[in-house]
């Protein structure tokens, strides 16, 4: 009889314990970053269109991620539109949040775009994963201005 009080007592303690665990991890994220993410930024003043955005994530042995963007850029040079590729940090900054930072441009070699900065949300809507937040240029320069906007992106 004290075994089954014994047992009784355990048991509804880590029921208790299960289902709060549970009720917590819902709003947590527990989910890989790893893969594409497709998308568009928007600027708040010259990039009033959507520009065609893209993320992608490798996760390394070390559980960090090596991160590349991709965007949609005009070369009024050559009057052409192209991708600028750029290496990416990232660093998550809660259980729900990234912030992202260019830091090199991959390609094109020659020229220089100019760099920016993310700071997303992660969030699941409808089953699928979303990125949502705001960028500004990594650096406020004469070229590069000081524009600001939104971004959103969805994994593929």
């Amino acid at each position: 009889m004290i075994y089954i009080f014994i047992l009784s007592k355990h048991f509804t303690r880590f029921t208790a314990t299960l289902a709060i665990t549970l009720l917590f991890s819902s709003h947590s994220f527990s989910q890989s970053l790893a893969g594409e993410w497709k998308g568009s930024f928007i600027g708040d003043a010259m990039y009033e269109k959507p520009i065609p955005f893209a993320l992608h994530f490798a996760l390394n042995k070390d559980s960090s991620y090596k991160v590349y963007s991709y965007s949609l850029v005009y070369n009024p040079m050559e009057q052409v539109s192209e991708t600028l590729v750029s290496e990416v940090a990232c660093r998550l900054t809660g259980t729900d949040s990234i912030y992202l930072e260019e830091t090199k441009q991959v390609k094109p070699k020659t020229g220089q775009g100019c760099l920016q900065k993310f700071a997303l949300a992660i969030k699941k809507k409808n089953g699928k994963m979303i990125l949502e937040g705001t960028w500004s240029y990594a650096q406020i320069s004469t070229k590069c201005g000081d524009e600001t906007g939104t971004v959103s992106l969805t994994k593929k």
